[in-house]
């Protein structure tokens, strides 16, 4: 049918006409047992992609479809913000061949990475201190570094009255444990 409507492609214009969801940036795992960090959809939400930039968060936490212990495989480097233990019944082990890297979000007023530990948790990977860190780990908790600690010139301050376990590596390259607690 020519009714004369004709349109070439550069005239054409998609705009939404509601906003768009800011993505997500807080991930919480999902899987139990064992499951590899990079595959999405061990995460909430599946967002196609894993928790890896400076401006996201991963939760381990008590979940209904966290049944015992869950090992976090890691085979590259990965980074975020913030890690967030909260299962006080089961533990996580995050372990691999990669490591995980600790760095501010990228704002302009840029947040220190933190970490903090409910219950008993553990690293069996690299990790990497980016920028300054915090960790906070709960009173009656554990969080043991069981491969190496990296804090590349920077500060890595402990509050909480809960115990930091470093076995193995501890690189300060220059930076400092502040122990504030516990």
């Amino acid at each position: 049918d020519d009714t004369g409507w004709q349109a070439s492609l550069s005239e054409v214009r998609f705009s939404p006409s509601w906003p768009l969801p800011p993505p997500p940036t807080d991930f919480t795992w999902i899987q139990n047992g064992l499951g590899d960090w990079t595959d999405a959809s061990n995460w909430d939400p599946d967002f196609n992609a894993p928790p890896n930039n400076p401006n996201y968060e991963a939760i381990f936490e008590d979940r209904p479809s966290i049944t015992g212990p869950t090992l976090v495989s890691v085979m590259q480097p990965v980074t975020v913000n913030r890690i967030e233990f909260t299962n006080t019944v089961n533990s996580f082990v995050v372990a691999g061949l990669g490591s995980v890297n600790m760095s501010a979000t990228t704002a302009p007023t840029p947040d220190d990475p933190t970490m903090s530990a409910q219950g008993t948790h553990e690293f069996q990977v690299a990790v990497n201190l980016l920028n300054d860190a915090n960790i906070d780990v709960a009173s009656d908790s554990t969080l043991t570094f069981n491969n190496s600690l990296n804090l590349m010139s920077h500060t890595l301050t402990k509050a909480g009255d809960g115990s930091m376990i470093v076995n193995n590596v501890l690189s300060l390259g220059g930076g400092t444990i502040d122990v504030q607690q516990g």
